[in-house]
């Protein structure tokens, strides 16, 4: 038994020499390069996320502060809306007043 590991232990080691030498190790020959451009491509992926996420923040951003000056002219618009109705009410009540004495 104990002869029989050791040469399944020569044997497999024997094994594994050669399919480093044909490239069949994890590592090298054609399955290597496929490790490489998947780990360059889960890179690149990686850096267009954090780009993505960059580019929605801002966008956030430019929409945030576009609600904020449309809020401000609206605002502005009814206050000077409101304005020239009060100011009208009270040239019309002034004429109004005028005119019954």
């Amino acid at each position: 038994m104990q002869s029989n590991l050791k040469l399944y232990k020569k044997d497999f080691l024997a094994l594994v020499k050669i399919e480093k030498e044909i490239g069949l190790d994890e590592n090298l020959g054609l399955h290597g390069k496929m490790r490489n451009i998947a780990h360059n491509a889960s890179y690149i992926l990686l850096v267009l996320i954090q780009k993505m996420e960059i580019d929605i923040e801002n966008n956030v951003h430019s929409e945030i502060m576009l609600i904020n000056i449309i809020s401000i002219v609206l605002i502005l618009f009814v206050l000077g809306f409101t304005g020239l109705v009060t100011i009208t009410i009270l040239k019309s009540l002034k004429n109004f007043e005028l005119g019954d004495t």
